[in-house]
């Protein structure tokens, strides 16, 4: 639930999501406060904060679509960086080491040797993902 990039972009993953409404069907990191003690409440979560009525915090929002950058973003960031290694990988093991010449070869060897390089690459992704602690902090405006 980690998207950055404008809501206006034709190149941007945040974009895409909006226009699927990912945040709001499949989002469930939904911040609600009944009774809240002001009418203006600042929500503050990791660095950013935001500033909402008592009567929006009430009916419930949605942190992950409201904050881009959050306390998750980096985690999220770093399992993305593995995982996009990881694929960089297979494209070469497939387009250039099986179908290349060392697949004509030796397909199995080929296999073998270029299998223990991807099960590295897929425990970077497991140890990637790792518990995130955080924090919100609610105060009146």
């Amino acid at each position: 639930f980690c998207a950055t990039g404008a809501l206006d972009a034709d190149d941007s993953i945040r974009s895409g999501m909006a226009l699927i409404g990912f945040n709001d069907d499949l989002n469930r990191l939904i911040l609600v406060v009944k009774n809240a003690p002001a009418d203006r409440m600042r929500v503050t979560w990791g660095e950013a904060g935001r500033v909402y009525t008592s009567e929006e915090l009430a009916a419930g929002v949605n942190l992950a679509d409201d904050f881009e950058v959050n306390p998750f973003s980096a985690a999220f960031g770093r399992v993305d960086e593995a995982i996009g290694r990881k694929q960089a990988y297979e494209t070469r093991q497939m387009k250039d080491l099986f179908h290349g010449a060392e697949g004509h070869a030796d397909m199995e060897r080929t296999v073998e040797l270029t299998e223990r390089v991807r099960e590295s690459l897929v425990k970077g992704v497991a140890e990637a993902f790792v518990p995130v602690r955080h924090t919100l902090r609610l105060t009146a405006e």
